[in-house]
Parts: C-alpha cells; structure tokens; sequence
C-alpha cells in the first residue's frame, strides 16, 4: 500500500507489505532507497516516509527488494504508481451575483468548476446541497420547497473537494431575496 494506480493529495504516506517472516525490506521510491525495515513474524512490513522524502508532486514509483533471513534474495517487487495531486478544484460560484437581488425565496445557485469533483452549497451558513460538477464544466442547485428563504439579506458559499481530497472554497457573497 498505498495501491497502485492510486490518486491521493498525501506526499507522506506509509508505505506497506508483505514478505518472508524475518526479512529485510528496502523501500525504493523513485528509484531511491528511502529506509529499510525488517518483517514481523507474519511477514507484514511497513515505512513511513518521513520529512526529506515526499513524494513527489505527479506520479511516483514505489518498490520493495526483499532479502530473507539466510540472505536469499535481493527479490524486488512489482512496481507500484502512486500520483500525488495537491493541486485544489476549480470552482467558481457565478449565480446569484454577489448584491444581486433575487424575486424568488429558491434562487438557484449555479457555477464552474472541476468535472467530477463534488460540491457542498451554504446558505446562510446553513449546507443545504451536495452536487458533483458536470462533465462540461458547470453545476447548479435551484433550493427546494423545504429550502424557501424569507425576503431580506442572505448569504451563500460553496467549497469543492476533488478526488485527492484537495480544497476550494468561494467566500460568503451576499445577495437579496424579494418576493
């Protein structure tokens, strides 16, 4: 682990497997040794790369080469690619306008951003929708019956998260709903 083909924002994860009961394991990323641990009696190994040995931002390869108690080996494993993406989802809250005022208690809130990738809408602080950005690009939320917002001022916000688990968020915009 992690496993391979595997997308993640973590630049410092721990690195495991299985081996030989006894055996030493040198880790291997990026063609680089990073540590060297020794098997538990199931053969269950594990590293945690440390500060210095970050993965890199894009894809990374992890090995192992194991070499048993009596010497055997050097035996390598199979490579595993792990892409690391710190890189935060595009989002971009378009409707409402900030100080626009809306002629309808269930204004739909609509925006930009990453295809795929999900995001929450506040209103008022309040989450009131999860919704994932289409494949061209675009979102949109129009609040339900249960949702109705009473004229006056109102806030609303939205953050995005994508499949690395990377972050972006609109800041509050205030707008105005009068019926």
């Amino acid at each position: 682990s992690p496993g391979d083909g595997s997308v993640s924002n973590e630049t410092l994860p721990t690195i495991s497997g299985t081996t030989e009961p006894g055996a030493s394991v040198e880790v291997l990323v990026n063609d680089e040794v990073v540590g060297t641990v020794i098997a538990d009696d199931q053969g269950d190994w594990s590293y945690e790369l440390q500060a210095g040995q970050e993965l890199d931002e894009g894809e990374n390869t992890i090995r192992a080469r194991s070499t048993d108690a009596a010497g055997n080996g050097p035996v390598e494993s199979d490579p595993v690619t792990v892409t690391v993406d710190q890189t935060a989802p595009d989002l971009e809250l378009l409707t409402p306008a900030a100080g626009a005022t809306v002629e309808t208690g269930r204004p739909t809130s609509s925006g930009t951003g990453t295809p795929g990738a999900d995001v929450v809408i506040l209103v008022d602080g309040e989450e009131v929708a999860t919704v994932t950005v289409g494949s061209d690009g675009t979102w949109s939320y129009e609040l339900t019956e249960d949702q109705v917002l009473e004229d006056g001022s109102h806030t609303v916000s939205v953050t995005s998260t994508d499949e690395s688990g990377n972050t972006a968020s609109s800041g509050d915009r205030t707008f105005e709903v009068d019926t």
